[in-house]
């Protein structure tokens, strides 16, 4: 839609793999601008990290477990002696020790296997795992839709239900950037708020001009997490002050979680 271009602003859009990898791409200065959750990105800051969160995107914590109902998994307890297929940089890994004292169980109990997030999914329903870690947006709404394909049923133990009160993902830039360059980033995050903006108010052509550049991806898969996406980006807040408005309050809380 050009809002990007309407700004001086040339974008390259490059895929992150877990939170933990957009919050060190910043503060390795691999990358100008990342989008991750917000307690994983502090977790780089506490050490020594120069990442900082300029903007919030999920306005409350979207992440959880997601498991087969035959896993037999109901309450967070259940997940000792469980199976968590997952990467060393995934949010749901990094608030592992968090969940465990919210949600009182003992998560040094918890059997991790890392595991290459491209055979994650079939090892899931092949049940060499009992358990991933996943967002509304992505993960969530994506293993319900595979599931039922396979005429099977997802339950789900959602973060912020076991005890996690905090913000989910941000966007974050480099300290630096904020003192040499401020009015670049308010003209980028002006660009893709707008952007959203527009994503929310036309959801239909959003989806289209995503299927148009992504071709290979799954249509009904997408429309699930982009309706997930567009809706967790919204709070009464972000209605009043604009969407991406950080709520003092909730960053105290999300970093005293951390």
């Amino acid at each position: 839609k050009g809002y990007f271009k309407a700004k001086g602003l040339d974008v390259r859009l490059l895929e992150g793999r877990g939170s933990l990898q957009p919050a060190q791409f910043v503060d390795t200065k691999q990358a100008d601008y990342g989008y991750g959750d917000l307690v994983t990105a502090i977790e780089v800051m506490a050490k020594g990290g120069k990442n900082r969160a300029v903007g919030t995107g999920m306005v409350f914590q979207g992440g959880g477990y997601i498991f087969l109902e035959e896993s037999g998994i109901k309450v967070p307890k259940d997940l000792e002696g469980k199976s968590f297929g997952t990467t060393p940089g995934d949010f749901g890994q990094v608030l592992l020790p968090a969940l465990g004292a919210a949600a009182g169980f003992d998560h040094t109990k918890v059997i991790i296997k890392n595991i290459d997030a491209a055979v994650r999914t079939p090892a899931f329903f092949e049940r060499k795992i009992d358990f991933l870690a996943g967002a509304r947006g992505s993960s969530v709404p994506r293993m319900a839709i595979v599931a039922k394909r396979q005429n099977k049923k997802i339950g789900y133990l959602f973060f912020k239900d076991m005890g996690i009160n905090s913000y989910g993902h941000v966007i974050q830039v480099h300290e630096e950037r904020l003192k040499s360059n401020p009015d670049q980033i308010q003209r980028f995050m002006t660009a893709l708020m707008d952007a959203w903006d527009w994503s929310i108010k036309n959801p239909q052509q959003a989806l289209e001009i995503f299927m148009t550049a992504n071709p290979e991806k799954d249509r009904e898969i997408t429309s699930a997490e982009m309706q997930d996406g567009l809706s967790d980006i919204q709070d009464p807040e972000a209605k009043q002050f604009g969407l991406g408005y950080m709520k003092e309050a909730m960053m105290k809380r999300s970093a005293e979680l951390a």
